[in-house]
């Protein structure tokens, strides 16, 4: 595979489709489904974590650290991954809002503002 690099073969993403009503209902969802990450969509999803100028989005607004559940050094393990889960399970995470937070774009050691230069 010319022009591929190593960390994008094989990776993909999820998504899934939900709309709602005025209420906040979902009345219609999707269901999760897979999708193909192209080469170049590392740079979209730094944008978007980073936040662009102009807004591609908000960007990273923070972040949650949390400790996983004793019961899962014990058999049976790790729970299966649950897409309705919106929460951590730690009830009392560790919260690092925006402004503790810095989200550099890098060309080399050279700090740029364009993901294009990375």
């Amino acid at each position: 595979m010319p022009n591929v690099e190593p960390v994008t073969v094989n990776v993909y993403g999820m998504y899934r489709d939900v709309l709602r009503d005025a209420r906040e209902r979902v009345i219609w969802e999707s269901g999760w489904r897979k999708n193909t990450i192209v080469t170049s969509c590392r740079l979209l999803l730094a944008s978007f974590m980073r936040g662009g100028s102009p807004p591609l989005s908000q960007g990273t607004q923070g972040l949650q650290v949390g400790m996983g559940l004793d019961a899962w050094d014990r058999p049976p393990g790790l729970p299966l991954p649950d897409p309705g889960r919106t929460s951590l399970v730690d009830p009392h995470p560790y919260t690092l809002d925006l402004s503790h937070i810095k989200i550099d774009y890098l060309d080399g050691a050279n700090i740029s503002n364009n993901p294009l230069d990375s």
